[in-house]
């Protein structure tokens, strides 16, 4: 006799095999092969970082990175801004490295992915409607990978929390950033540091004025919300500091 209708019924396992037949569906769509650190990720919910010693994710758009004239294994400009595209895991304290705290906050901060795993795995992404945050800081995004991050993360009413940074998005990224944040009526939180809408790196830079009006665009967009409980919301950040 069959048990209690949904009874051997797990939300998440469904959730997230959903999730990764979405993903692995538009990568052979796209003809983007498929990382195994995003399928990792995925079927995991993100919920436990992965090992400090993780190699380049299978897949990861390397020709990303050459095409805007910096390295392959360093897409964020290490020898311009001082920063790796690896986080130092000496500064990461072990409570950092154990289980997030949520089943809908995503942290893929340690894998290269590239621009083009970000259309397939934002898809994926969005099929989770109880989704609170994401951290794709240092993951190798320009400005293809940005605006379609975006455009997926907008499917996602509650999110509170997106982290991009040391991205090297331009222009065209930046704006799709400050439109996700306008229509996205729960985000309060947009990680930017090292990227075009970080104050100190346009100043580096000698950026065009229109990033400023971008950033305070931004910035006036989430401060205009009711920040609610001030209180840290514990695995909704990455480890480093939102900029």
């Amino acid at each position: 006799m069959a048990g209690p209708k949904g009874s051997d019924v797990d939300p998440e396992a469904m959730l997230r095999l959903r999730q990764t037949t979405e993903y692995k569906k538009l990568c052979l769509e796209l003809r983007v092969p498929a990382s195994s650190a995003a399928l990792n990720g995925l079927s995991s919910g993100s919920r436990r970082r992965p090992p400090p010693s993780q190699p380049l994710a299978e897949g990861a758009d390397e020709d990303d990175a050459a095409e805007e004239g910096e390295p392959p294994d360093s897409p964020m400009g290490q020898a311009e801004s001082g920063v790796g595209s690896r986080v130092d895991t000496a500064v990461l304290d072990a409570a950092a490295l154990q289980e997030l705290a949520s089943p809908n906050d995503y942290d893929f901060s340690m894998y290269l992915l590239g621009d083009r795993q970000m259309r397939p795995l934002a898809a994926a992404l969005a099929v989770d409607r109880q989704l609170l945050s994401v951290c794709l800081a240092g993951v190798g995004i320009f400005d293809k990978g940005m605006v379609a991050l975006c455009e997926q993360l907008r499917r996602s009413p509650r999110l509170e929390s997106l982290d991009v940074s040391r991205n090297r998005f331009s222009s065209a990224g930046a704006e799709a950033c400050v439109s996700l944040a306008k229509s996205s009526r729960r985000l309060k939180r947009v990680g930017k540091q090292d990227t075009v809408l970080d104050a100190d790196f346009a100043f580096k830079r000698g950026l065009p004025a229109k990033f400023g009006s971008l950033r305070l665009a931004l910035e006036k967009t989430l401060s205009g919300r009711k920040r609610g409980d001030e209180e840290p919301m514990m695995g909704r950040e990455c480890s480093l500091t939102l900029g």
